[in-house]
């Protein structure tokens, strides 16, 4: 049914919408808390480059959508949403760039605490979105529950850790 019931747009929004979820969870997540856990530096660096590739990739693409009409993002999203997604993807390599040249001279934990949070509300955020496209869409109860888990990891997140970082 899920298959015959997405348009072909809606199943490469659907593609890119997985592929971004699964690289916000191993890239985002999964390789940091591997840096924390062994304290191999390998993990911290190839996130940071692994991250950069993608951003990087889909900010090109975007640019090319917009000289050509071809679409070859990886989120496959509507042209409107690249005013939010351009200066998403600058920021994002930026703050890469400045953990990768700074070194020793940056702290890696508070570098990975913005990474690791700010990747598990965005892998949660895109998980949603993959399910609004699934047959769960029936189960209410089922969506109500993640989305109060999405709204919550945003607001610890983004809110209750990121809020005294800004302040201080």
């Amino acid at each position: 049914g899920f298959w015959a019931e997405t348009s072909p747009n809606m199943r490469k929004i659907g593609y890119g919408q997985v592929t971004f979820a699964c690289e916000h969870m191993v890239v985002g997540v999964l390789l940091p808390v591997l840096h924390g856990v062994t304290g191999n530096h390998q993990f911290f660096y190839f996130s940071l480059y692994a991250d950069m590739a993608i951003e990087t990739y889909d900010l090109l693409a975007i640019i090319w959508r917009s000289l050509s009409g071809m679409d070859h993002t990886v989120s496959r999203y509507h042209p409107a949403i690249d005013k939010v997604l351009v200066p998403h993807h600058l920021f994002t390599v930026g703050f890469e760039v400045v953990g990768l040249m700074a070194g020793a001279a940056i702290s890696k934990t508070f570098m990975l605490l913005v990474f690791v949070s700010a990747h598990l509300t965005g892998g949660m955020i895109y998980s949603a979105v993959c399910i609004h496209q699934t047959p769960a869409l029936s189960w209410r109860r089922l969506l109500y529950g993640f989305q109060a888990v999405v709204l919550a990891s945003i607001y610890l997140c983004r809110v209750v850790l990121w809020l005294p970082i800004a302040i201080a």
